[in-house]
């Protein structure tokens, strides 16, 4: 029973060091302490049923097409975090993310919401980023979103 209770504690203090270190890399990505600021996102509707969603973070990030990123959307959804895949990075002038995502329940259906009230057909809010994740795959053709 006492080897039990070990095991036990064990993987509760892994679960806690994994949550610490997550939440250290998301504020490492997405806080900058200096400037006071958060990445920002822009959302609008690439047609009616998809979202394109432009990040800028603070920092420059070694993602690539095919590989997806964690974006947790704090004025909506503040304790979640949801999965989107990336379409594309720009690194000419202003650093950029470019995610797409078809619209169904939840956070999609939430920021397709606040696309439609915005005035201009953009959403813009803060956006904290966790990632990349997944091996990059070179795509030998270019597409435009």
């Amino acid at each position: 029973m006492r080897d039990m209770y070990t095991l036990l504690r064990f993987s509760i203090a892994a679960w806690v060091f994994d949550r610490v270190l997550r939440l250290a890399r998301i504020a490492y990505m997405s806080l900058s302490f200096s400037r006071h600021t958060a990445p920002r996102a822009e959302v609008s509707l690439a047609a009616p049923d998809i979202l394109a969603i432009k990040v800028y973070p603070i920092r420059p990030i070694r993602a690539s097409a095919s590989q997806y990123m964690n974006i947790c959307f704090p004025t909506l959804q503040p304790w979640a975090i949801h999965p989107f895949s990336v379409i594309k990075v720009e690194e000419t002038g202003q650093y950029c993310v470019h995610f797409a995502a078809r619209v169904h329940a939840g956070i999609t259906r939430q920021l397709a919401r606040q696309v439609n009230r915005a005035s201009g057909g953009t959403w813009s809010g803060a956006a904290l980023l966790e990632g990349p994740y997944g091996q990059a795959i070179k795509v030998s053709q270019r597409f435009e979103v």
